[in-house]
């Protein structure tokens, strides 16, 4: 049996990642500072100095937030990129070998947008801090029901209504639920070295 650990499980993709891997048969824990009560998922509550993690398989980061909900890129990069890099340390104290992190389509460390430039800040970081493998997933738009922020959830409705005509871009927006399996999936196949799968693949990988 794997076993996993997912950082960011009340999030969108985390919300839809821990169902798959908990059904596809992984001993699944979830850190978090609140609890995700899903069936099959242990929780662990708690400051990541305040609680002890798991020895995994795999670990699995869907943290993320926004600059409108951070309210200041230094609010941002703290959640983004100082948080996921902390979660990366402290997994990796505890013997994980195989990283998963939720990037993004377009992501650079060279990209004039803050929110591009953090994400490929931290891709650098993670290749570098000796996991036997690595694997970035870069979706784009993340489609999912967002309750009480209607201008995404208007984004999100129009991508979904467009789909059928616009299943040759490459940008097309993903559904969660198959970015999450997009995710199991290249966890359980992927060998050693850093992996890095693009928004097309993940939409096969997913379907």
């Amino acid at each position: 049996m794997n076993h996993a650990v997912v950082a960011g499980g009340t999030g969108a993709v985390g919300r839809a990642l821990l169902p798959v891997l908990a059904s596809s048969g992984w001993a699944v824990h979830a850190w978090g500072r609140r609890r995700v009560d899903i069936a099959g998922v242990t929780d662990i509550v708690g400051d990541l100095d305040a609680v002890e993690l798991p020895s995994a398989d795999v670990a699995f980061c869907a943290l993320g937030t926004t600059h409108k909900q951070a309210g200041s890129d230094a609010a941002f990069r703290a959640v983004d990129h100082d948080l996921v890099l902390a979660f990366a340390r402290a997994v990796a104290g505890r013997g994980t070998r195989s990283f998963v992190f939720v990037s993004s389509a377009g992501a650079s460390p060279r990209s004039m947008s803050h929110y591009l430039k953090v994400k490929g800040e931290v891709e650098g970081a993670l290749a570098s801090m000796g996991f036997d493998r690595v694997i970035v997933v870069r979706p784009s738009l993340l489609l999912d029901d967002r309750p009480g922020r209607p201008m995404e959830q208007l984004a999100v409705d129009a991508s979904r209504l467009f789909a059928p005509a616009l299943r040759w871009l490459p940008a097309r927006g993903i559904e969660v639920k198959v970015l999450a399996l997009a995710m199991v999936r290249l966890a359980e196949q992927t060998g050693p070295g850093v992996r890095v799968a693009e928004n097309r693949e993940l939409h096969a990988l997913g379907a």
